[in-house]
């Protein structure tokens, strides 16, 4: 990751509230809260502009078709997202530092 990259990254999981500041000397970055409650999830959907896999699943709903409705890609992307949010959404910070 390029030097460059970390206080963009420290400023979003900041405003996300996943870590605090620690100012001084030996400051640094901690935990806002215990690593249990914290999920990967948390941290990419605070680090990325979108998590979404496909465009059509944005907030607007943008469909170059307008076929949103209908449509069995669309029904299948649903899906598919679904199983990433909730896979990340399983995965704690404990889990990834034991």
């Amino acid at each position: 990751m390029p030097e460059s990259y970390i206080p963009k990254i420290t400023k979003r999981l900041k405003d996300a509230n996943i870590i605090t500041a620690c100012e001084g000397i030996k400051g640094g970055y901690l935990l806002s809260e215990n690593p249990e409650n914290i999920s990967l999830f948390d941290i990419i959907s605070s680090t990325e502009v979108t998590m979404k896999i496909n465009r059509c699943l944005e907030e607007d709903g943008f469909c170059f078709r307008n076929a949103t409705d209908y449509c069995s890609v669309h029904k299948a992307f649903l899906k598919v997202q679904k199983i990433y949010e909730d896979s990340l959404r399983a995965v704690r910070i404990s889990d990834m530092i034991e």
